[in-house]
């Protein structure tokens, strides 16, 4: 009877951690902050069949902001066609890629650019007959209000109470922000690993988890939510 055990410490940990905000000194990790920076792409007019490069840099208050989950979404007749996702480095850069396999020339689309799970701004993507795929590069300004946490601040973010009663006592639990619609596991791992006083990026599961369509294997579908 493992897996009811797991869920109770689970939800005894969540728990722990709502009581703490209300009673103790819980400071909020991950706050929602306003973000800027440029996303590029190799062409904005590539033929069908290009692998394009994509970055995008990610600022806050002049400084590049790192462990931010930021993706792009080649979209066409409101249908994602192509899409790839990362995470910023210490620089605030992260580097990703679409292709145009699906496309033929005449074809329209649009790059949508996500910082965190939120939409940050685009640009149209045009397919042609003889257009390369790296020769026609382009850049856009972006912007978003995201959860941005940092690992001293989660690591020094403790809620301890007073004893309730004799045989009861609210452990301190650091409280965080997920930082994806969708990672709601992964944020509550995030607490449960601070609760131990060891910071660990949610992104740190991704890998560790994976991705496919069959879920006994690894996570399925977008963890952005889009």
């Amino acid at each position: 009877m493992r897996k009811p055990a797991a869920i109770s410490a689970a939800l005894a940990m969540i728990f722990s951690s709502l009581v703490g905000i209300g009673q103790g000194e819980g400071v909020q990790a991950a706050d929602l902050a306003h973000v800027s920076g440029w996303a590029t792409v190799g062409s904005v007019t590539p033929a069908a069949g290009c692998a394009l490069d994509a970055s995008v840099e990610v600022w806050q208050d002049g400084v590049g902001v790192a462990d931010v989950s930021v993706g792009v979404n080649l979209v066409h007749d409101g249908e994602i066609v192509s899409a790839d996702w990362g995470m910023t480095n210490g620089d605030g850069l992260a580097f990703m890629g679409v292709d145009t396999s699906w496309a033929a020339a005449g074809y329209e689309a649009w790059l949508d650019v996500l910082v965190g799970g939120v939409y940050a701004g685009g640009m149209p993507i045009s397919i042609t007959d003889t257009g390369g795929c790296a020769d026609n590069p382009d850049m856009v300004e972006i912007g978003a209000a995201v959860a941005v946490a940092g690992s001293s601040e989660v690591g020094q973010a403790w809620s301890a109470a007073a004893p309730i009663s004799s045989d009861f006592v609210d452990v301190g639990v650091p409280t965080y922000v997920q930082q994806r619609n969708l990672s709601c596991e992964y944020a509550a791992l995030v607490i449960a690993m601070g609760a131990y006083g060891t910071w660990i990026s949610e992104y740190e599961f991704d890998a560790r988890v994976g991705w496919s369509e069959n879920t006994h294997w690894g996570y399925r579908g977008d963890i952005t939510g889009w």
